[in-house]
């Protein structure tokens, strides 16, 4: 039970990390969700929902009409990460496919049809219940820019949006924006500081809750990008033997990090069977303790912008 929940763990943390090792989901079923398979659709504003597929990276999607055994006009091929297309469709009968893909494997399309309606008007739908998923900025993001896009996923149903911005908070606010939009889609210009903001999605007879996200902008700070940076692993060297259990795990410090990311598993990040220790530090070291057996331990300097690569050592520890 033990070797499951630490495998588990460390599936999110790759996942997190975007390196997740390559799973073979070429017999894997993509379920759909929505709409339903020949379903009636009121309005123009249709969401294509299926379920996360573990070991997927991307989705590739299609939607023909009427049909893909006698399709007379393609209105999406595309490719996405997310698990949710929307767009805005004329009435008639339409059919939509989905296959996962990682760098590796692919699934077998999954289809269904269904038809649109657009005689009664998209505020006879209820959105009550509905959440707007802002896609940017992520949560607690730091932005460099004073230019800041804000992007949601459509709400079917949806014919606007009220967009609420203030600054630190809305708990404790000195500046306030209140504004209707029609797309799924903001541009702000804002000045250097702290912000939340709030998007509902609203139509003639319902609206959705708000969902909020927290950033900043700060464009005083000149941010080193680590995505280039190669942290050097100074000790214990690379494929080191040793009897040694108590050991300090060292690196060269980075400039400009916030902390570095260490983690330490067995025996191998390609062939991983526990997840023995993943932590953050600000220091360039890390005091640890292993058992016999073979490992590899890699390290990742951050800061608020941008994540170096991980530089990975083998270690191997004697009785």
């Amino acid at each position: 039970m033990n070797n499951i929940r630490y495998a588990v763990i460390l599936l999110v943390i790759l996942i997190g990390c975007g390196e997740i090792i390559e799973k073979d989901i070429s017999n894997k079923e993509v379920v759909l969700l929505a709409p339903g398979d020949s379903a009636s659709i009121i309005g123009d504003s249709i969401s294509l929902w299926w379920e996360y597929l573990d070991g997927a990276r991307s989705y590739e999607v299609h939607v023909v009409s009427p049909s893909f055994a006698s399709p007379q006009l393609v209105l999406l091929d595309s490719i996405t990460d997310k698990n949710l297309i929307s767009l805005k469709l004329g009435p008639g009968k339409y059919e939509w496919e989905v296959s996962a893909l990682n760098n590796g494997y692919a699934t077998n399309y999954y289809y269904r049809s269904f038809t649109v309606d657009t005689t009664e008007s998209t505020s006879a739908i209820d959105i009550s219940t509905e959440a707007v998923s802002i896609v940017v900025p992520a949560n607690n993001a730091v932005i460099t820019s004073t230019s800041v896009n804000l992007l949601w996923d459509e709400v079917n149903g949806a014919d606007h949006y009220n967009v609420r911005l203030a600054s630190p908070s809305f708990a404790n606010a000195n500046f306030l924006m209140d504004s209707v939009v029609s797309e799924n889609k903001l541009n702000m210009t804002l000045s250097q500081g702290t912000y939340e903001c709030r998007v509902r999605a609203h139509n003639e007879s319902s609206k959705s809750n708000y969902s909020e996200v927290h950033f900043s902008v700060d464009t005083a700070t000149v941010y080193t990008d680590l995505s280039s940076v190669q942290v050097t692993l100074l000790a214990p060297g690379d494929s080191l033997v040793t009897g040694e259990h108590d050991l300090t795990l060292w690196w060269e410090e980075v400039q400009d990090v916030d902390d570095y990311e260490v983690i330490v598993v067995t025996p191998s990040f390609e062939n991983i069977d526990f997840l023995v220790e993943q932590t953050f530090v600000t220091d360039n070291n890390l005091e640890i303790t292993l058992d016999s057996g073979a490992y590899e331990w890699g390290v990742r300097a951050r800061n608020a912008v941008s994540t170096s690569p991980r530089a990975i050592h083998k270690l191997f520890i004697n009785q």
